[in-house]
């Protein structure tokens, strides 16, 4: 999946000035031409299985409210 394609689907990160993404994991809903569905991820080059397995459990917890937004 290319980042045109993510941005396609009106992806974005708001970041403030100086920061640096680090890692990243990209999860996907995937419409198969044969009708079925499956779930996709791709980490970044370069990222281990350790930080892609606390990325994933990490946003599991920001979905389900376990995280708020720091405030400045």
């Amino acid at each position: 999946m290319g980042d045109d394609t993510v941005r396609s689907l009106g992806i974005e990160l708001d970041l403030d000035e100086g920061d640096l993404i680090s890692d990243a994991v990209l999860i996907a809903k995937v419409h198969k031409p044969d009708g079925t569905v499956v779930i996709a991820s791709k980490p970044t080059v370069g990222t281990d299985w350790v930080t892609r397995r606390g990325l994933i459990a990490a946003a599991a917890d920001v979905e389900s409210g376990g995280y708020r937004e720091r405030e400045d």
